[in-house]
């Protein structure tokens, strides 16, 4: 296997599969009938009215004519007993054709550009990678069942497994990472340019830079990094350390060895619109706006790198978190979006815990992985990954972290 490949399998964990590829229509219809079936079932109301958020309004006036109410008149309010009703009226959404809903609870799930949380006036701290994401479903020559990922100078790029019946032909998801000026001239290409290039940065390998300086341009050509003769042979020099000290640990010296590996999937054709969209690594301090009644889930609340396919997961793991909540609040009549967001804490304090690690690992993998490396540290990270590639234990550990 040539070096700088990590392969996982299912293997590795005892299990069937490592995960599934669902595309977002899939998902979103499946949910949708799951809620008409629910709603038809239960003797719950359930009502589903679609339309775009148009403005909230959180009764800031109400809470002002309190809190002089407070001032004028020395109220003493006492939030234990109440919750601090007062203070967090039940907001009002109004949608684009009109409809005014009042909520006792928002949740925003509108992703990583949400404009409710926008107009919940939540914090959001963000770190741009100057990076934008080009996605596209492509028909495939043969099927595949392996998320195959190749690393290159302006990113990684991504093929993962799709079933589907609307196409003859095999179809794969593309995720292609890469610098904006490419990501803007990809997205506008005619799929004949779209594909040939693809299946060249596929069939790429990294080049073994061997150039005593390496000199990195922004677009316009202004030097932004410049990494000495110096600089590369030290990571050079760490890599043959390596390279020498992991066979005295156990690994036999094939680790390192180039040899064959998997083939990349063969792309004949898109199928669809391609889309695309800047890299972002963002997070709101809080996920609970009490003052608001509002919740922030999934990419409202956090925004990653998609080098490791993990945001969706994160996302489904804030619902399943969020919906125990509210339904141990529900049992026991509780106000679930009153109480200074009390019955939502457990979610914030589960959720931020885990949001916050896994978006430091992937930052980590994404700086790992920069375009703006040096050479000598891209063939460090070469033996690196070779020899986490040998070490099953390892591999274990980094699966169960993702899943």
């Amino acid at each position: 296997m040539p070096a700088g490949t990590l392969l996982f399998d299912a293997s590795d964990v005892g299990e069937d599969v490592l995960g599934y590829v669902v595309d977002n229509d899939t998902l979103r219809n499946a949910m949708y009938r799951c809620m008409l079936e629910h709603s038809a079932s239960s003797q719950r109301d359930l009502e589903m009215v679609q339309g775009m958020v148009y403005g909230i309004d959180f009764g800031d006036s109400q809470e002002e004519d309190v809190e002089s109410k407070r001032e004028d008149q020395a109220v003493d309010i006492d939030h234990s007993s109440t919750g601090g009703e007062e203070h967090f009226p039940w907001p009002i959404v109004e949608l684009d054709n009109g409809d005014k809903i009042k909520c006792r609870l928002i949740v925003a799930c509108d992703g990583a550009r949400s404009r409710v949380r926008t107009l919940a006036g939540a914090d959001w701290f963000a770190h741009g990678y100057d990076q934008s994401a080009v996605v596209a479903n492509v028909t495939l020559r043969d099927p595949i069942n392996t998320a195959y990922q190749r690393f290159v100078s302006t990113g990684p790029v991504a093929v993962l497994p799709i079933n589907t019946d609307d196409t003859a032909a095999p179809v794969g998801n593309v995720i292609w990472t890469t610098t904006t000026v490419e990501a803007e001239a990809l997205y506008n290409a005619d799929d004949e340019v779209f594909m040939n290039e693809l299946n060249i940065v596929l069939n790429s390998h990294e080049e073994n830079m061997a150039e005593e300086e390496t000199i990195l341009l922004n677009i316009d050509g202004e030097k932004v990094k410049k990494a000495s003769g110096s600089d590369v042979r030290l990571w050079s020099m760490m890599a043959k350390g390596l390279q020498i000290a992991l066979p005295r640990l156990g690994l036999s010296d094939e680790v390192f060895s180039a040899g064959p590996g998997l083939d990349p999937p063969e792309c004949l054709g898109v199928v669809g619109n391609r889309g695309r969209f800047p890299l972002v690594l963002g997070h709101a301090p809080r996920y609970v706006i009490e003052e608001r009644r509002t919740v922030l889930v999934g990419d409202a609340a956090h925004s990653v790198h998609p080098l490791a396919g993990q945001g969706v997961n994160l996302g489904f793991a804030d619902v399943q978190s969020l919906a125990d909540c509210l339904a141990s609040a529900a049992a026991t009549g509780r106000d679930v979006g009153g109480e200074r967001g009390a019955a939502l804490m457990r979610f914030q304090r589960e959720r931020m815990v885990a949001n916050v690690g896994m978006m430091g690992v992937l930052h980590s993998l994404q700086r790992v992985f920069d375009r703006n490396s040096p050479a000598g540290f891209r063939e460090l990270r070469r033996v690196g990954l070779s020899a986490i590639n040998a070490v099953r234990p390892v591999k274990k550990l980094i699966l169960r972290a993702m899943r």
